[in-house]
């Protein structure tokens, strides 16, 4: 398909320029951002998630609201993102406020106003899974049409993905967004006390966590370690959530 020898042939441009696999991956997402919306006719963002089973993962978008709203993903647990790793299929939410099948990671998208959310498997390999993650303002971006779309890129990104993880720099460790889940409970222990301390929901609570972390440039688990380390009245002005967006 012309398309995607089109893909393929940016892809490999992208793999020659990049220094290590952070600045490939950058550019891909961007890339794919700028191609989705040139099929959609509509403004869309993308994020992709790396990750290795038991181990940490890493997020990098085409933006900073597309890596605040990639991170929600994890956030929330098992979601999309583990459903279209398991299913080898495109997974759609028409409707973050309507859709019912992840309502804390749905509501949490809704409440930033992000309507549809496509999101694409990478074929990487046994020990390593990726997907990509589309975000539109609005219901009825990701048709069949943008979904065959997306798919296509993803049969493309996958190879190019795979080549570029080889790199000796691939390391990131020191780029990932949130602990491994041996180490997630600082973040259930911090996000216990935002709710109570701003009579919030958990959904409330985990994006305030994620929008502070990309803000202040320090992984979640960093952010909720200094919030119970606070642990007292004083620290109610550093957990309100009244602005939870990074800027």
């Amino acid at each position: 398909m012309p398309e995607q020898e089109e893909d393929e042939q940016r892809l490999r441009q992208l793999i020659a320029r990049s220094e290590n696999v952070r600045s490939f991956l950058d550019g891909m997402t961007r890339y794919a951002a700028t191609l989705m919306s040139r099929a959609t006719g509509a403004p869309v963002q993308c994020a992709l998630i790396l990750w290795r089973p038991g181990g940490p993962a890493s997020i990098v978008g085409s933006s900073n609201d597309a890596l605040w709203q990639g991170g929600l993903a994890y956030v929330w647990g098992n979601g999309p993102a583990l459903e279209a790793t398991e299913t080898s299929r495109a997974i759609v939410i028409a409707d973050t406020s309507l859709d019912q099948r992840w309502p804390d990671y749905t509501k949490s998208l809704a409440s930033a106003h992000i309507r549809n959310v496509l999101v694409v498997p990478l074929g990487v390999g046994k020990d390593v899974s990726a997907t990509l993650h589309f975000f539109a303002d609005r219901t009825g971006v990701f048709t069949g049409h943008a979904i065959r779309d997306a798919t296509g890129f993803a049969e493309s990104a996958g190879p190019a993905l795979r080549l570029t993880l080889r790199m000796p720099t691939s390391g990131g460790n020191d780029e990932d967004l949130y602990a491994a889940p041996a180490r997630r409970a600082p973040i259930e222990l911090a996000s216990r006390m935002i709710m109570s301390r701003n009579n919030c929901t958990r959904a409330e609570a985990g994006s305030y966590l994620l929008a502070r972390s990309l803000s202040s440039h320090q992984k979640i688990q960093t952010v909720a370690e200094s919030i119970i380390s606070a642990g007292s009245q004083e620290d109610k002005g550093s957990t309100d959530i009244g602005d939870r967006h990074p800027h």
